[in-house]
């Protein structure tokens, strides 16, 4: 179950399996790993979620293994040029 911090960080618990990890080198020298994680879906007669979690200069695992993470969920807003519409795109960090 998520939870809410008191300074207003949503906690996220996240079980699953690694099916992809992608590793991009940073300018300052560090890594930041995104990895998409597989997770059961509630609804058994439609297809298994794909989340991705992002991680600052820690690799959560291989491609098949099984994880057990706490995830911060963040949202990055951006206004759109073509239209002036205010958009926002959540992500999920690796509770660091």
């Amino acid at each position: 179950m998520a939870e809410l911090t008191k300074n207003n960080n949503i906690l996220v618990p996240i079980k699953g399996k690694i099916q992809e990890v992608y590793e991009f080198k940073k300018k300052d020298g560090g890594y930041l790993y995104e990895t998409i994680v597989v997770i059961p879906n509630a609804d058994e007669y439609q297809g298994p979620l794909r989340l991705s979690i992002r991680s600052v200069d820690k690799e959560l695992g291989k491609v098949g293994h099984l994880i057990e993470i706490t995830t911060r969920m963040q949202s990055r807003y951006w206004k759109s040029e073509k239209d002036g519409k205010v958009n926002f795109s959540p992500e999920l960090w690796l509770n660091q």
